[in-house]
C-alpha cells in the first residue's frame, strides 16, 4: 500500500514539473523562440520542481531532509567539480580550432596607455589590471549567487525530495541513474523550444547532446546529494555549473564556425557524461553516511 501511494505521488509531481515545463516552453516556442518576448519566462522553469513540491504538500503532508551540516571540502568540491571538468576538456579544443591559441576578446589586452578599455555595454569604463580583476571577480561572485539562489528551488525537487524517494523505491545507484534520466528528460521541452539556445547549433544535435549532458550532471549532483544530503551544496555545484562552468568563454570570441560550435558543444556534455558515469561506477553502494 505504502509503495501504491509513493508510486501515485510520484506521478503526481511528474505531471506538474512537466505539465508546467511544456506549457512555458510552448508558449516560448510559438511566439519566436529565443526571440520570444516572454523568452525571460524561461527562468520560472527553475522554479518548477519547488512548485511542484510545495503543490503536493498542501494536499499530503510529508517532509525532506536538506539542512545537514557541511565541510569546507565539500563546498570546494561544489565550486569547482564542474568547471574544472568542462575547461579541462573544451579550453584544448578551443585552442585546436584557433592555432593553438585562446581566442580572449581584445579588450582583455592592455592599450597603448596600459589600461584596459572595457566594452560600454559590461558598463566597468577603463581600468588598471587590478582593477579589471576586481571587476571579474565580483562579476563571478555576484553570477554565481544569483545562479544558485535560482538553482536551490529546482534542487529542492530533483535532489532533497525526488531522489531519495526513488532510492527507497529501487536502490541506491538506480535511484541516483533513472533520477538523472527523469531530470534530462525535463530539459528537452526548453530545448527545442528555443529557451536553452546556442547559436550555430541545430535543434536535433543540441537535444543529443545536451541530454547527455544532463545526465552527467544529474548524476554528480546525486552523489553530491547523498554524501552530504545539503541543499546548499547541491545548489552551489548546480549554480557553479550554469554560471563559472562557462565562465572562460565569456571572455572570449566566437568562432562563428557551426561545425566548431557543434564540436564545443559535445566536448563540453560528452565530458560532464561520462564524469557523470565515472562517478555512478566508484561509489558506494549505499551513500555515505545516507539514510532514506
Amino acid at each position: 500500500m505504502q509503495k501504491e501511494n509513493t508510486s501515485r505521488i510520484l506521478w503526481i509531481y511528474l505531471f506538474i514539473t512537466f505539465g508546467l515545463g511544456i506549457l512555458i516552453s510552448t508558449i516560448i516556442g510559438l511566439t519566436g523562440g529565443h526571440t520570444s518576448k516572454f523568452i525571460n519566462l524561461g527562468f520560472l522553469t527553475m522554479l518548477i520542481p519547488a512548485i511542484a513540491v510545495f503543490a503536493l504538500r498542501l494536499r499530503i503532508p510529508f517532509s525532506f531532509a536538506g539542512w545537514k551540516k557541511i565541510s569546507l571540502k565539500w563546498i570546494v568540491l561544489a565550486l569547482f567539480i564542474f568547471p574544472v571538468i568542462i575547461h579541462a576538456v573544451c579550453l584544448p579544443v578551443i585552442a585546436s580550432q584557433n592555432n593553438s591559441h585562446l581566442p580572449w576578446q581584445s579588450w582583455l589586452s592592455p592599450g597603448n596607455d596600459g589600461l584596459f578599455h572595457t566594452p560600454s555595454d559590461r558598463n566597468w569604463g577603463i581600468l588598471t589590471r587590478s582593477g579589471l580583476v576586481f571587476h571579474i571577480l565580483v562579476n563571478a561572485i555576484a553570477g554565481l549567487i544569483a545562479v544558485s539562489i535560482l538553482a536551490f528551488f529546482e534542487e529542492i525537487g530533483w535532489r532533497a525530495w525526488l531522489l531519495p524517494k526513488l532510492i527507497e523505491r529501487f536502490d541506491f545507484k538506480k535511484g541516483i541513474l533513472i533520477s538523472a534520466v527523469i531530470v534530462a528528460l525535463w530539459h528537452i521541452p526548453y530545448i527545442l523550444s528555443g529557451i536553452h539556445y546556442i547559436e550555430n547549433t541545430p535543434a536535433q544535435t543540441l537535444v543529443l547532446f545536451y541530454t547527455l549532458g544532463q545526465i552527467g550532471v544529474a548524476i554528480i549532483l546525486g552523489w553530491l546529494w547523498v554524501s552530504t544530503q545539503s541543499l546548499l551544496i547541491v545548489s552551489l555545484a548546480h549554480g557553479s555549473l550554469n554560471n563559472w562552468g562557462q565562465y572562460a568563454f565569456k571572455y572570449m570570441n566566437s568562432t562563428g564556425s557551426t561545425s566548431e560550435t557543434i564540436m564545443l558543444v559535445a566536448a563540453l556534455n560528452l565530458s560532464l557524461f561520462f564524469a557523470g558515469l565515472i562517478v555512478l561506477f566508484i561509489i558506494k553502494a549505499k551513500g555515505v553516511g545516507y539514510k532514506v
